[in-house]
């Protein structure tokens, strides 16, 4: 008898590979947890083989994970999310609250806010699959090893937020930071409760303008360090980022986000005008 697929590994992403469901960014999508998304890696024990990664099943999910190998942990950046909603403050605040929201958010949300909930889906979507991104992930897996993707993406806030004056000339980060930021709590009263929470912790620690300094990421890097060491029960190395960032190439990296931005963007803005973003 041929033995089922059982658990290799998982990873926490924020991101969707594709695959026969609908794309992540469309209203009818599956649901899925896109903030704590636990992504498992089948390996069937008759070939030794890895099968197509798929959410873990929500019984395995609830059990202790601390046996279990990690494949790949991933995120995506805040600034990224916030500066590509254009000022629009209902985008803004769906892009924001998407990692929270599950399901087609067409049934919790008014459409100008459902819509940004949406785009927020579509960066993660596109961030995941671009060749720089996706190039400088293998650039740092030598030190950060399965934790490379949220490397990544903590490198390219990190080089958003350092470049902030030049790649988003209409307004000094701190300018731009602070008026995402009352908006935003303004409107806490719609936002799920983790949303919340991390809205006031970010702008607690004034985590937007850290992101422009090593000093200010590296403190970013611990205190995320410790909310996944003590999630997963093991070892993150995050507080690395920087170590592994010079042994790839500092310099090459930040030459490569800028490509990536400036595409992404314009991107973006095309999504929001041309794609149809109503509920199925």
């Amino acid at each position: 008898m041929k033995k089922p697929p059982v658990v290799e590994g998982f990873s926490l992403s924020e991101k969707r590979d594709s695959n026969s469901r609908p794309q992540p960014w469309q209203g009818c999508a599956l649901p899925t947890e896109l903030f704590s998304l636990v992504r498992c890696f089948l390996r069937n024990e008759a070939d030794g083989k890895i099968t197509q990664d798929n959410p873990l099943p929500q019984s395995i999910r609830q059990k202790s994970l601390g046996s279990l190998r990690i494949v790949e942990v991933c995120r995506m950046n805040y600034l990224a999310h916030l500066v590509l909603s254009e000022g629009d403050s209902d985008l803004r605040l769906g892009n924001f609250m998407g990692d929270a929201v599950k399901g087609d958010p067409f049934k919790a949300y008014a459409a100008p806010i459902a819509n940004g909930i949406v785009l927020h889906r579509w960066i993660d979507s596109y961030a995941d699959t671009a060749p720089e991104a996706r190039a400088a992930r293998a650039a740092i897996r030598p030190v950060l090893g399965r934790f490379s993707g949220v490397g990544v993406d903590l490198l390219y806030d990190h080089f958003l937020a350092k470049n902030f004056v030049r790649l988003h000339p209409e307004a000094p980060l701190r300018t731009f930071a602070e008026a995402a930021q009352s908006d935003l709590l303004n409107r806490t009263v719609e936002m799920p409760a983790r949303s919340q929470r991390f809205l006031h912790a970010m702008v607690a620690r004034d985590w937007l303008v850290q992101y422009g300094s090593r000093e200010g990421m590296l403190s970013v890097c611990r205190s995320m360090d410790a909310r996944l060491e003590q999630r997963l029960r093991t070892a993150s190395p995050l507080h690395r980022l920087f170590e592994a960032a010079d042994a790839a190439g500092f310099d090459d990296l930040e030459a490569s986000f800028e490509p990536f931005w400036m595409r992404i963007q314009t991107e973006a803005r095309s999504f929001v005008q041309t794609e149809s973003l109503l509920a199925c």
